[in-house]
């Protein structure tokens, strides 16, 4: 998978016992963290005010305030910070169910957990910042743990959902994640191109292929090689064309319109559609 430089986001640990305080900030300023401490919620807040963290790791254990008016007056003002609870209970602490908080750890903290999740963390981040996302959406975040988990593999991706949902975004994201990200990305709506030529933008054509074929052209699918290829509204694609599409996806080859020898590729096809298609394949459509 790719690798992604650490964070510039800057950490505050709350934590009102010294030592652990000072392990946990050793453990992050080691790995390049910009991290500051502080050992009670009134400093905290101050601390906050001054610089505003991106991400929080909280002792349970404080004992000026409740933890959850500490977290609740933190996110007040700042929704988007990440916060990382930290205890020595041997469950789950109730503060965990919390939306606001993100992850939990206990004590004694192991640094290689520790620096999992905030590594996790900082992959949200990234990725929130780089496609404008907004807000800890349950279904935004499983679909974002969707693609980090996918985007390193080869597995060609179907991307369902109603116009207007993201579907392209998500397809931008797979490429940037991938291993293909410095090949080019190209988007192609299936629905926009008329059924007479579609063909010949996807495939290319060979000089004399139809009237127009003046020379010799490259389709889209040429144009991805090393890369990837979005094919939005992929319902709305004639059916004879899907069928050549089959042969791509299974052999990673296709004939330009006019050609006589097969062409093999090397792109990932990343698919969308507003359709069921379920259900188009039941009616025959």
């Amino acid at each position: 998978m790719k690798e992604f430089p650490v964070s510039n986001r800057l950490i505050l640990v709350i934590d009102n016992e010294i030592d652990s305080r000072r392990y946990i900030t050793d453990i992050l300023r080691d790995e390049g963290y910009d991290v500051r401490d502080a050992e009670d919620a009134a400093t905290a807040l101050r601390a906050i005010r001054e610089n505003p963290p991106g991400l929080i790791i909280l002792d349970l254990a404080l004992t000026d305030t409740e933890p959850d008016r500490l977290i609740r007056t933190i996110t007040n003002k700042h929704p988007d910070v990440d916060i990382i609870l930290s205890t020595r209970q041997r469950q789950a602490p109730k503060q965990a169910l919390n939306p606001d908080v993100s992850d939990y750890i206990e004590k004694p903290i192991d640094p290689t957990e520790l620096l999992t999740k905030i590594r996790s963390l900082d992959l949200r981040y990234e990725f929130y910042t780089r496609f404008q996302f907004i807000g800890k959406n349950e279904k935004l975040i499983a679909a974002m743990e969707s693609v980090i988990q996918v985007a390193p593999t080869q597995i060609q991706v179907l991307i369902t959902g109603e116009s207007g949902t993201g579907k392209e975004v998500i397809a931008q994201a797979l490429h940037a994640y991938s291993d293909r990200s410095d090949g080019p990305f190209i988007a192609v709506n299936s629905s926009a191109i008329a059924e007479g030529v579609l063909e010949s933008e996807l495939f290319g054509h060979e000089k004399g292929a139809f009237t127009d074929a003046k020379k010799r052209r490259e389709g889209y699918f040429e144009q991805a090689g090393g890369g990837t290829i979005f094919l939005d509204e992929l319902g709305e694609m004639p059916l004879a064309t899907q069928v050549k599409l089959l042969r791509v996806l299974e052999q990673q080859e296709f004939m330009r319109v006019g050609g006589s020898a097969p062409i093999k590729i090397d792109v990932r096809i990343v698919a969308a559609t507003n359709k069921d298609l379920h259900q188009a394949i039941r009616e025959g459509t």
